[in-house]
């Protein structure tokens, strides 16, 4: 994928979840300031997915080069992004990890059900990362962002 498919996607998701004007603007900018980096997209992973400290939807992308990974979160009302050089990354792991939901039944009782997710874990530095979660069918593409990643750090 090209680094021009990548962010036509990334603004298809970013019209999806109906971000804000001003993050859209700022999210251009971004957008021009990757661009000039000439990045030669060795593997990228995008979704949408619920945001889990603010309200709304985010769409979440990792991709990465020979020299860099790239991760960038927008949201409705926010827009964060980091450039972290591929010889900081220590260990890559991929999970299906269980969510446990309390849900009140009608009679004010309450159940708990499980609900599974993947989970692509990128860490660096000192017990810093990056955390992707997506439901278990994302998780072969969760498996081969991993596989490639590690590939790429062993090189």
């Amino acid at each position: 994928m090209t680094i021009d498919n990548l962010f036509e996607k990334i603004r298809i998701n970013i019209d999806a979840i109906k971000a804000k004007d001003i993050i859209r603007e700022q999210y251009e900018h971004l957008e021009s300031f990757l661009k000039k980096r000439n990045i030669n997209i060795i593997h990228s992973f995008t979704q949408i997915s619920r945001n889990p400290q603010f309200r709304g939807l985010i769409s979440e992308t990792l991709f990465f080069d020979d020299k860099f990974v790239y991760d960038i979160v927008v949201g409705v009302d926010n827009i964060d992004s980091h450039i972290l050089k591929i010889d900081q990354v220590s260990k890559v792991g991929a999970a299906i990890v269980p969510n446990y939901i309390n849900e009140k039944n009608k009679d004010g009782t309450t159940k708990q059900r499980v609900e599974f997710n993947s989970r692509l874990i990128i860490s660096y530095q000192e017990q810093s990362q990056f955390s992707y979660q997506a439901t278990t069918e994302k998780f072969d593409e969760l498996l081969l962002a991993a596989e490639i990643l590690t590939k790429t750090i062993s090189e």
